[in-house]
């Protein structure tokens, strides 16, 4: 499995994309203290039960803090079908 990620720098024209969706895979009161506009919270312990109702028209960004746990959820997307890339670094790469 090939994960596709996106950088930093490419988060602007993503978020303009009404067809993608930001998904915020940390616990609630991270996304709480610091998200990216527009990203919808399924920390990662619910994540895998709730994102086979996501709709596969759609384009998913994941992220988490570094990387690792968004890498990890893009492969089971992937699998299931889905378009769906990782934020590279994360959401820390993202405020530097």
């Amino acid at each position: 499995m090939n994960i596709q990620f996106i950088g930093v720098s490419e988060v602007a024209d993503y978020l303009k994309n009404d067809s993608v969706q930001f998904i915020d895979l940390r616990d609630a009161a991270d996304y709480r203290r610091k998200h990216i506009r527009g990203a919808v919270s399924m920390p990662y312990d619910t994540f895998l039960q709730s994102y086979s109702a996501l709709s596969r028209k759609k384009m998913y960004v994941l992220y988490c803090d570094r990387g690792a746990t968004s890498v990890t959820a893009a492969a089971k997307m992937q699998s299931s079908g889905y378009k769906v890339y990782s934020l590279a670094g994360g959401i820390n790469a993202f405020n530097k």
